[in-house]
Formats: structure tokens, sequence, C-alpha cells
């Protein structure tokens, strides 16, 4: 028996056992270890502290990201478009760590793994496997949430982001060399709260007032709601002119691709594919936008400059625009994560309870296991151990029957010796 590097995370000892010692790939048992101190330290490490830094990591990505992205959707003191406030959630050194080669891999292959939803992201680890066809995902349970074919792994090869599931994740790879019977590790969020960090440190940078963007709908069966995600700096959308001062977005019949025309009706960029999560981020508009909702098809929506004279008079800069500095402060109570379900308050409030309840759970145990242990000594004390007072009382007990003993052969002595003499 010996402590092991674990497979993905050389910084993570295991417990390994072989028949002998000079073996290299020794079993790992971790995991079926059962009582003793030694269980108890992997049990607390793997069942509460990773959890707790993978949570901490989720809320940390969700925090930049909120407040990154609402950055960019507004206007600094300056007039200028808002920088990001935090480091980048996707990074391009970020999104190559969430990603771990399993040490028995024939080659490393680099991936790289995008968080695109904060929203979907959860706490927990996966999984992924190259059988010499396909790249299969599986969650902490063991259920597969992906399967990526040869196409696809050629796409994403290529540098094309691909979604993973419902995760909030997308995935493209860097260096390919991937071998049959390749194992990874993904950790989307373990690294969050290490990562955070401010970037900005000028007030006058942060960008309180709104943009100059004034969106509309033309077509919208489904109640669709269009929501600008993110502007991201590639084109001169905001606050600088757009393509064009008001560009539409149509999606086609099918529900499937979208395109964007000027004021003119001419295409300028697509027709393109709409992603699975429907966050779409347009190469030439500079902009990322959400569909939500199911997509009936032919929807249309329009983008315009609303600062242009007669368009929206509320969009102009100047003092008192405080629009995008409310909506930064609504994040307290707005349920930005886990699927809706939390805000980032509640999320905090909900790690801290859950270690708490851990920690005194464990404690607990611990005093029970303790007082059993007592008990257990106590009985096996009782039967291997010398009772004073037990003893005593055997030796009176052995004394009469000796001192009875050693009547009987007098008496009998006596007799004999008085036959003896009336013979003789």
């Amino acid at each position: 028996m010996s402590a092991e590097r674990n497979e993905f995370d050389s910084n993570m000892m295991e417990i390994g056992i072989s028949a002998n010692s000079t073996t290299e790939n020794k079993s790992i048992i971790t995991n079926q270890l059962d009582g003793g101190s030694l269980t108890g330290l992997f049990d607390t490490r793997d069942n509460m502290i990773l959890p707790a830094i993978q949570e901490l990591g989720k809320l940390a990505i969700a925090i930049a990201d909120s407040f990154n992205r609402q950055q960019s959707l507004g206007l600094d003191l300056n007039g200028d478009a808002g920088q990001n406030i935090f480091r980048d959630i996707n990074d391009p050194q970020d999104v190559l760590a969430r990603t771990l080669n399993s040490s028995n891999n024939t080659n490393k292959t680099n991936f790289e793994l995008y968080i695109r939803n904060t929203e979907q992201l959860t706490s927990q680890e996966f999984d992924m496997e190259y059988d010499g066809t396909n790249l299969d995902i599986y969650d902490d349970a063991g259920n597969l949430v992906q399967q990526f074919d040869p196409a696809d792994i050629a796409a994403m090869s290529a540098g094309t982001q691909l979604i993973i599931g419902d995760t909030g994740l997308a995935m493209a790879i860097d260096v390919n060399q991937l071998s049959a019977g390749d194992e990874f590790r993904l950790r989307p969020t373990y690294y969050g709260a290490n990562q955070i960090e401010s970037i900005i440190d000028d007030p006058e940078k942060i960008a309180a007032a709104g943009n100059p963007l004034d969106i509309a709908e033309v077509n919208n069966p489904n109640n669709v709601k269009f929501n600008l995600y993110e502007i991201t700096g590639n084109s001169s959308v905001a606050p600088g002119p757009l393509p064009d001062d008001s560009i539409s977005i149509e999606i086609d019949a099918t529900g499937t691709t979208y395109q964007v025309l000027d004021s003119g009706g001419a295409v300028i960029s697509g027709p393109s594919a709409i992603p699975a999560d429907q966050i779409i981020d347009d190469p030439i508009t500079g902009i990322r936008f959400e569909l939500e909702g199911v997509l009936a098809g032919s929807e249309v929506f329009t983008v315009t400059h609303a600062d242009n004279p007669g368009v929206n008079e509320t969009k102009a800069f100047g003092p008192g625009n405080n629009e995008n500095i409310l909506a930064m402060l609504a994040f307290q109570s707005d349920r930005r994560m886990d699927g809706g379900t939390n805000s980032f308050s509640e999320a905090y409030a909900d790690l801290v309870t859950s270690v708490g309840v851990e920690t005194k759970s464990r404690a607990i145990s611990a005093d029970s296991f303790g007082t059993l242990l007592s008990g257990a000594e106590q009985r096996l004390a009782g039967i291997q151990g010398v009772n004073l007072d037990e003893e005593a009382a055997n030796l009176i007990q052995y004394q009469q029957s000796y001192a009875a003993a050693a009547r009987i052969i007098t008496v009998a002595r006596e007799t004999f010796q008085t036959l003896l003499s009336a013979a003789g």
C-alpha cells in the first residue's frame, strides 16, 4: 500500500495497492476505504472541501461574467464603451486549464473549455473518454451528457466551439493528439474563485450610463425575448456607429439560422446557424444576443441607434443617465444562477449553510463514534482485563479448597495409622 498521485491532478493524493512494491501502476482503492481516520480525511477532501471550492468558483465566475457583460452594455463617464471590471472568465489561459489529461494518456490533447451561460453552470466535474471514434462526456453520476462524433471532433480541432448539452459550456480543441482509450476530466469551476481579479481601478471607467441601442420587434409570434447579451468589442457597434444606423436580425422559416440586414435590406452577416443555447455571437455587428424562448421561425428584430434624432430621447448620454448602474445594483436580488433559481446572495448563503451543516454533522458523527469506541474498549477490557475483586474472591476460594483437601489427607493418614496399630 502506498500514496499515489491522482491520474488527472498530480496535486491530489490517492491510496494505491499492489502485490509487489515495484509495480508502477497500482490499483487505486481510495473509494473502497471504510472506517478509520484515513477514510475520514479523504471523505472531508472529496465530499466537503472540493465541492465547496467548486461551488465558490461557480459563484465567482457568475459574478465576474454578469458584471463584465453588463459593463459592456453601458457607457462610462467619458462616453466610452464599458471595459471589463473583472478578468474575462474565458481568458485564453483559463479555458485551457479547465481540462485535465489522464497521466495514462498516450499523448496530451489540449482542450479549450468555454463558459457560455453562467445561469446554466453547475459546480460538478465531468469525465470524458475517447474510444477511437467518439468523444463521450459523462456527468458525476455517470450519465452521458454529450457525444461528439468524428465530424464534431474535426470541427473542434479547426477552432469551432461546440456546445456541451445544457451545461452552459462549449468546447474546442487547441492541440489534437487523441488516441483510443484517452481519458480526461473537465473542471469548469474549480479555479473560478482563485482567478477572479479586478482589472480596472479608475471609478470613471464604471459604465453607469445605458447604451444607445434600441431594440424592437417586427415579427415575433412566440414572444421570444431578444436579450442584448454583450457587446464584444469585435466591431464598432456601440457607442460608435452600427454597420448601419438601423439593422434587422431575421430568423429563417425553420428557426435554425439567422442573418443581419442593413436598413436597405442588404445582408451584412449570415446566414449563420443558431447555436443550441440560442446565444449568438455575431462577428460583423460585434454584439452577442440571446433569443430566449421557442423560435417559431421568421422572427424579425431591429436594433437602432436610439440616440439618433427622434428615436428615443431617454437613451441620450449625459448627466442623470444611470440606467446601466441600476441594472448592476439589481444583481443582488436577480436570480441569475442555477437555472434562474438563485441570486448571488442566496447562492453564497446556500454554500455557507451547506458547509456549516456538513461540518456540524461530521462533528456529531465523530462524537457518536467516539462514544461507541469507548464502549467497545470497555467491553474488550472486561473480557481481556483483570478484575481485582474477582481475583481476590477466587484466591479465597482456592485457599479454602486447599485447606479442605489438606484436612482430608490428614484424616486419611490418621485412619490408616489407627488401622495399622490395631492389626499389629
